[in-house]
């Protein structure tokens, strides 16, 4: 028995010295061709990594990936990244328990289609992974979002994005702030989401603020997909505050503020209002509307 117990903390010991000790030693880069067909099975698109690949133990269980991108070579929706780095929680993952504590994308790039019957134009995800089984204690994120629609031919395009968040679950629990570059303006913004209350949809929460022009915006409803057409239905407001609007050299504000509500129900085929209601000028005189489609 004693024999048994002195060969297993020998055993230990030398696990541990090959963990310290291996990584610096190891071309993890020969390994490369079975991460990618690993990882293709798991998150069920196509992922290659063009550059360096590196992991490590301890202290903390980490992975280093360069030139990382997931999708195939003429699928319009995909995302790249120049670098991913992230550590997870050794505890957890002797509980048997996905928990990052930090995951640091950068240089993100990432790319979704509208087709012309306005679907989402993703490969199909035939992974086994359970995303809301995933928890990132901190995530920092920096990079840009194209939207590119088929039936226009044209593209809205968020760039120079940072992010900084964590994430209950990469089924939809996310929250966080930072800033994005639209139409050569910064705005500020701050993000939250989860499941809805019925699990039809994910609850989101966007305020941006007043950055470098003098608008706010706050929507807050419930997005889901349905046929891989997105919808949306809650409630949007948009205002210029006192505070954010130009003065004119003289000191005095050159424009009054003013506000928009509606509740508001889209799809990739039409937005409707209902419940408008508008103010305008400091005595907030309000000018009401209902029922506009």
């Amino acid at each position: 028995m004693q024999t048994t117990l002195l060969g297993l903390a020998i055993a230990f010991i030398i696990a541990l010295i090959a963990a310290l000790i291996g990584p610096y030693f190891i071309d993890w880069n020969q390994f490369r061709p079975q991460f990618e067909t690993e990882a293709t099975r798991v998150v069920g698109a196509p992922v290659r990594v063009g550059g360096e690949l590196s992991a490590r133990l301890l202290p903390a269980p980490s992975l280093r990936l360069r030139s990382v991108a997931v999708g195939g070579a003429n699928d319009l929706g995909k995302v790249r990244a120049d670098k991913l780095d992230v550590e997870f929680s050794l505890g957890s993952l002797m509980r048997g328990e996905w928990r990052a504590t930090e995951l640091t994308i950068g240089g993100m790039a990432l790319d979704l289609g509208l087709d012309s019957s306005g679907r989402i134009d993703w490969p199909a995800s035939t992974g086994k992974f359970n995303l809301g089984s995933l928890a990132i204690d901190r995530l920092n994120l920096t990079g840009r979002i194209a939207l590119h629609d088929a039936a226009s031919r044209g593209t809205l395009e968020l760039s120079e994005i940072a992010f900084s968040g964590d994430v209950r679950s990469l089924a939809g629990a996310v929250r966080g702030d930072g800033s994005f570059l639209l139409s050569g303006a910064r705005y500020p913004f701050r993000v939250s989401s989860g499941q809805s209350a019925d699990a039809s949809g994910t609850r989101v929460h966007l305020n941006i603020d007043p950055g470098e022009r003098a608008l706010s915006a706050d929507l807050d409803g419930v997005l889901s997909f349905e046929a891989r057409a997105p919808r949306f239905e809650g409630a949007v407001i948009l205002a210029a505050p006192p505070a954010a609007r130009p003065r004119s050299a003289s000191g005095e504000a050159s424009q009054a503020p003013w506000r928009i509500s509606a509740r508001i129900k889209a799809d990739p085929a039409a937005a409707r209002l209902e419940q408008l209601e508008a103010s305008y000028g400091a005595e907030e005189s309000a000018l009401k509307f209902s029922g506009l489609g």
